[in-house]
């Protein structure tokens, strides 16, 4: 198969990637590909113009502050799955994104790529979900700020405007946050049945929780009744609450019964994993 005729643009730098995307809604930007190519190739997608944003350096890299880090859209996965201070602060994340496909497609895919497409399966929206994470788009009019929780609100749709790009992540470390992640699928590289998420934090004394479920709805879902306990000591997982805030679904992959199973067992484990206690 072969993409649909359309124009290739490389951008000079961020405003201009920004003013050829306000053009018009039909121009689509390009990050790793690993998701868009595909598409086009198969005519899902059909671009007027076509931005390649691989040239900009400025949206590359992982950068520390007081209490938190960013990382920009067009980080790749292999940068973050390598970075020995990530791997020591947020062990956990680095896992997941260890799963991520495979080695070819970590060295090609990008943050803001996974983000932007946002496949009910895939590990990172689940896992920013979970750690609160604030996701950052910038337009010709400005930069602003989603929360994870808020950014993904459907199968394949964001909260992202035709004329916006992402451009970073913010995952904020006050409160040390122990973050776990566990996922079940056929073979590695594969994407996840059912994938889950729990991070806890103290802050100023106070306790929080967020557990969430990836792949069994059309975006992450938090099971806030656990969360609630967590925060209490209870580690209880309640398959009646996890199906009532997921609303799960059977496909050729498993059963919506089997797919609810295989996320509460995930969510045990993962609970036991981190503990309680923070």
């Amino acid at each position: 198969m072969k993409p649909p005729p359309l124009e290739y643009v490389r951008p000079r730098d961020l405003d201009d990637a920004l003013a050829l995307l306000a053009q018009s809604e039909d121009n689509m930007a390009l990050a790793g590909g690993q998701s868009l190519i595909p598409m086009l190739n198969m005519r899902l997608a059909r671009p007027g113009v076509l931005i390649d944003l691989n040239g900009l350096g400025e949206l590359s890299g992982i950068r520390w502050g007081n209490n938190r880090v960013e990382i920009g859209a067009m980080t790749r996965h292999y940068q973050l799955e390598r970075d020995p201070r990530l791997a020591d602060t947020l062990p956990a994340l680095v896992d997941a994104v260890s799963q991520i496909g495979y080695q070819a497609i970590r060295h090609r895919g990008t943050l803001g790529g996974s983000l932007a497409h946002t496949d009910p399966s895939a590990e990172l929206p689940t896992v920013l979900t979970a750690l609160d994470a604030d996701i950052e788009l910038t337009s010709p009019q400005g930069s602003h700020t989603i929360p994870a929780d808020d950014f993904f609100t459907g199968y394949y749709s964001t909260r992202r405007r035709p004329d916006e790009l992402i451009t970073s992540v913010k995952i904020w470390t006050e409160g040390h946050p122990v973050l776990g992640f566990s996922e079940f699928s056929r073979r590695p590289g594969d994407f996840g049945i059912a994938l889950v998420a729990v991070a806890m934090r103290r802050i100023n004394g106070v306790a929080t929780a967020r557990a969430v479920v990836g792949g069994l709805d059309t975006r992450p879902r938090r099971i806030t009744p656990l969360e609630e306990r967590l925060v209490a000591g209870d580690v209880t997982i309640n398959p009646d609450e996890v199906a009532a805030h997921t609303s799960p679904s059977g496909d050729i992959h498993g059963s919506a019964k089997y797919r609810l199973r295989l996320a509460c067992e995930l969510l045990e484990r993962t609970v036991h994993s981190i503990g309680v206690s923070v």
